[in-house]
């Protein structure tokens, strides 16, 4: 349950109260699997829901491959994953919190003007239970706000520019997310343009997350590498990455937006090092993919509706392989110095299109924008339509830099990393 206020078209809307609870069922007879949910939490709609899913199962052919659902162990302790201050919050403290957000983005400049966003507080209780004596319960809260804005100065008006926040407790302020959106935005009020090109190019979170997001994490997934599809595999223990570059998915992190003492099947959640230091040391399981090569999950049996449909609650998903807290470690180098290393190159705020990147040869073809134009160490301005060429996968090997600072980003937490060259298409 939760309060939800949109802001639309500069209008900040009342807030809206939801309640949603369900239930997902899934069943194993002789290798043969059903799914079935229900959001009647009634006797005879939880019995047919399991009658459901007997017959999905019964109609299925049977997997060769299905071991076993999980078994009990014992979960870690994760703490800050629940903040009393949230679930005792007011609608009228939601809508504050909105208000906050869109008037400090508006006091930075004149020529700001809200598009979209939007402020949002909930507060749920898991539970996971199977015939083998598995049983999880979790209660957690979770607390955030985004928000889009575009300048415009008189027949000028710049591309979207985003900014967002999101914590399991209300240690985070909104108001620096409507100042820091505004200062970005203010920015490329000043245009200018670059020719095609390959150049030093620096990645922001926000555009690292959408890369990463169709690329390199569905690699590194356990169920993409036993299809044969994922380029690393039966490489562990091999360098595939810069030396600088270490990626880790830990479940279990503190305040983690995506942290719980399990995942979504009742296996116990873990941190993993996935590339340390440049090198490849492993995949991320659920428990079919664990028990497929004799090994234990990792924690990554996920009901990933959660990230890719607001529409659809958690539990009219199946899980599958999917990441927890992604995490790519900092380095030594702070965002004002690798910008000030460049002589001519780019900062991507953010792309578009990078669904249709292919995750089997890390080929990426994306607009990159909101992009900033780099020359002698300063920013100069936007760049408009922008393209941007790159693999992934070759990319990472080119990594120079990597900043102190990080961002939370959904549930990636992801510095600026600077690349040495990637090809940059000019349509101007």
């Amino acid at each position: 349950k939760g309060y939800f206020v949109q802001i639309m078209a500069g209008e900040i809307r009342q807030p809206i109260y939801t309640v949603e609870g369900g239930l997902g069922i899934r069943v194993v007879t002789d290798r043969r699997i059903g799914f079935s949910s229900t959001n009647i939490f009634e006797k005879e709609a939880i019995r047919e829901t399991i009658k459901k899913a007997l017959s999905v199962a019964r109609a299925s052919k049977p997997n060769p491959k299905w071991v076993s659902l999980p078994q009990k162990e014992k979960y870690p302790s994760v703490p800050k994953l629940y903040d009393k201050r949230i679930e005792d919050m007011t609608a009228d403290e939601v809508l504050d919190h909105a208000k906050i957000m869109v008037t400090s983005a508006l006091n930075v400049d004149k020529r700001i003007i809200p598009v979209w966003g939007g402020v949002a507080i909930s507060i749920f209780e898991e539970i996971v239970a199977n015939s083998h004596n598995v049983y999880g319960a979790n209660r957690g809260t979770f607390f955030g706000g985004s928000l889009g804005v575009i300048a415009r100065e008189d027949d000028k008006t710049t591309p979207i520019h985003s900014e967002s926040a999101y914590s399991r407790s209300l240690d985070i302020k909104l108001e620096n997310v409507g100042i820091a959106v505004a200062e970005k935005t203010i920015k490329s009020l000043t245009t200018t343009r670059i020719d095609t090109g390959d150049y030093p190019v620096i990645l922001a979170p926000e555009a690292l997350t959408m890369l990463m997001m169709f690329t390199l994490i569905r690699s590194l997934e356990a169920d993409f590498v036993q299809l044969g599809r994922s380029p690393f595999a039966n490489r562990v223990g091999q360098e595939i990455a810069a030396s600088s570059f270490t990626v880790i998915d830990d479940g279990t992190l503190a305040g983690g937006v995506s942290s719980a003492p399990f995942d979504d099947e009742g296996s116990p959640t873990k941190r993993k090092v996935l590339i340390d230091k440049g090198v490849l040391r492993g995949f991320m399981y659920d428990n079919y993919t664990a028990k497929i090569e004799n090994k234990e999950s990792t924690g990554n049996g996920i009901r990933a509706g959660a990230w890719y449909s607001q529409a659809q609650p958690k539990y009219q998903f199946t899980p599958t392989v999917f990441p927890t807290n992604f995490i790519v470690g900092t380095g030594d180098s702070s965002l004002n110095e690798m910008i000030s290393d460049i002589d001519l190159g780019i900062l991507v705020l953010g792309v578009q299109g990078a669904h249709s990147s292919n995750p089997e040869t890390g080929e990426v073809s994306v607009v990159a924008t909101p992009a900033w134009k780099i020359e002698n160490g300063e920013v100069k301005g936007l760049i408009p339509g922008l393209m941007m060429n790159m693999n992934i996968y070759d990319a990472i090997k080119q990594v120079e830099l990597i900043s102190k600072e990080s961002k939370r980003v959904y549930n990636m937490i992801l510095p600026w990393i600077k690349f040495r060259s990637i090809r940059m298409i000019s349509k101007q």
